[in-house]
């Protein structure tokens, strides 16, 4: 279960490998406590931001000599869901740790959201597959973590849920969906995550007064996007809709 691991969120070809557990047990131990503390005391969005892009990176999907989709060479058996802005931390952290497939709850860097490691198939080519089918069974699910590169900003987190038992997460989803108007979209083709990033960013960096025109910007260049099929339409719904 080896997964990789950058100095943080701005290195993308200089990782390190450790296992699964040793992250969950720096998490667990507080390694970084005091990023994490100086995180969660800052009221300044956009300085919170900056400050949790300098904490260790981890991508728990597996062995990566880069950070991007195409560069992984082993599969952990691992993937990780985000879970933002929950009202309820604790009860929304004990209604997902019943799921027997989960491997590990933990606090987001944040303070305000949940990281969720579930226990799949250790398989690259059915990675999104199992993503998509877990995005049914949790709908407030952030769409945007099916990319097999996704990054996980290191932890504090002392109650940290670990399952060593867990068993594996085997439902899969087809990657065909179909747009209101009849179109079969094939997501195995729109692999352009950072197409979304662009419009997310635009509507989480708007200001109050300003809110609703960026949104009907972003959604224009998102419709443009899924017209182009470079993304798929039900993931770009969910995601705005979030």
């Amino acid at each position: 279960m080896i997964v990789t691991v950058y100095k943080n969120a701005l290195e993308t070809k200089q990782p390190y490998y450790v296992q699964v557990d040793v992250i969950l047990d720096r998490i667990k131990n507080g390694k970084i406590k005091q990023q994490i503390d100086e995180i969660r005391n800052e009221t300044d969005e956009a300085v919170r931001r900056d400050k949790k892009k300098m904490l260790p990176s981890i991508i728990f999907a597996g062995k990566f000599t880069e950070r991007k989709d195409s560069a992984i060479e082993a599969h952990s058996g691992r993937c990780v869901l985000d879970f933002d802005h929950i009202a309820n931390l604790p009860e929304k952290k004990a209604e997902i740790a019943s799921n027997e497939f989960v491997y590990s709850v933990f606090i987001s860097p944040s303070g305000d959201g949940l990281k969720v490691l579930v226990k799949i198939p250790p398989s690259i080519d059915n990675h999104r597959k199992h993503y998509k089918a877990l995005l049914k069974r949790f709908p407030e699910l952030d769409a945007t973590s099916i990319n097999i590169s996704r990054v996980c900003f290191e932890s504090y987190a002392p109650d940290i849920y670990i399952n060593k038992n867990a068993v594996e997460f085997t439902d899969m989803k087809d990657l065909i969906d179909t747009t209101p108007d009849g179109r079969k979209l094939d997501t195995q083709v729109k692999k352009n995550y950072a197409k979304i990033q662009i419009a997310v960013q635009m509507i989480r960096n708007s200001v109050d007064g300003e809110k609703h025109n960026v949104l009907l910007i972003a959604s224009l260049l998102m419709g443009g996007y899924i017209a182009s099929v470079y993304v798929d339409y039900f993931e770009a719904k969910r995601i705005f809709e979030a």
